[in-house]
């Protein structure tokens, strides 16, 4: 059924932009005009898959596992995400299209902001992680095993986000959400994690949105000093390591 609610998925998106294109080419409406179109399109998107899994939906975000480690958690999560949210950033990915340059500056326009973060902070992390994480990977971990199940949702989370310079993030981080979700079995971890993710982008591009160019560049760029990067880097090699032994070793099932 993995592969079924990705192709739902697909189709959400596919129906949302033919009733753009409709709305623009046979009314002349167009809907980026309207900053509260936003959430609203985005939601549209995934009507679909959630019509589908409207039964299912309650036991997703609220059957969690209790695990007697929690203790560790206020201190090796944000660890692990904050050095694995350095690392990412600090590939050297293809510069973004000027298309997506363009939108990011109208997302975080202040006349738009509030929205943009209802989008991007509230309602991308909850959807995703719900669909990608707590149907699509739960149902994939009944056919494959652990590290095919991860691999497999992760490819479906880049690919729907349908650009290069955010579909390889994104499958990086569906493989380290997908792998806290297989151990924790917690929802509502991944969820956290990747709003805060989304926020902290949201936040980067805000402040730097005079030159929003070059809040999409790589870190090493943002911090356009070789003697600060690299023992940034090092720190959250070693912290991004350290992390992942101490959440395999003391915490949920071991995979690794």
């Amino acid at each position: 059924m993995g592969w079924y609610l990705f192709f739902l998925t697909l189709l959400g998106q596919l129906l949302v932009s033919f009733l753009s294109l409709g709305l623009s080419r046979w009314f002349s409406v167009n809907l980026s005009e309207y900053p509260f179109a936003e959430p609203l399109v985005y939601v549209m998107m995934f009507v679909p898959v959630l019509l589908f899994l409207r039964k299912e939906l309650r036991g997703i975000l609220f059957n969690i596992p209790n695990n007697k480690n929690r203790g560790w958690f206020p201190v090796v999560l944000p660890l692990f995400f904050l050095s694995s949210v350095v690392l990412i950033s600090s590939l050297p990915l293809p510069e973004p299209a000027e298309w997506y340059v363009v939108k990011m500056g109208e997302m975080v326009h202040p006349s738009r902001i509030v929205f943009t973060i209802l989008t991007v902070s509230v309602l991308a992390p909850l959807l995703e992680e719900l669909i990608f994480r707590g149907a699509v990977e739960r149902e994939f971990l009944k056919s494959y095993s652990p590290p095919v199940a991860i691999l497999l949702s992760a490819l479906m989370f880049g690919a729907i986000h349908q650009n290069l310079w955010q579909m390889v993030p994104a499958f990086l981080y569906g493989i380290i959400f997908g792998w806290l979700y297989y151990k924790f079995r917690n929802i509502w971890i991944t969820i956290g994690l990747h709003s805060l993710n989304n926020t902290l982008s949201v936040v980067l591009a805000y402040a730097m949105r005079d030159d929003i160019g070059r809040a999409l560049l790589p870190f090493r760029d943002v911090v356009g000093n070789d003697l600060i990067f690299w023992p940034i880097i090092i720190v959250a090699i070693i912290i991004f390591v350290f992390s992942i032994y101490i959440i395999d070793r003391k915490l949920g099932d071991k995979i690794l």
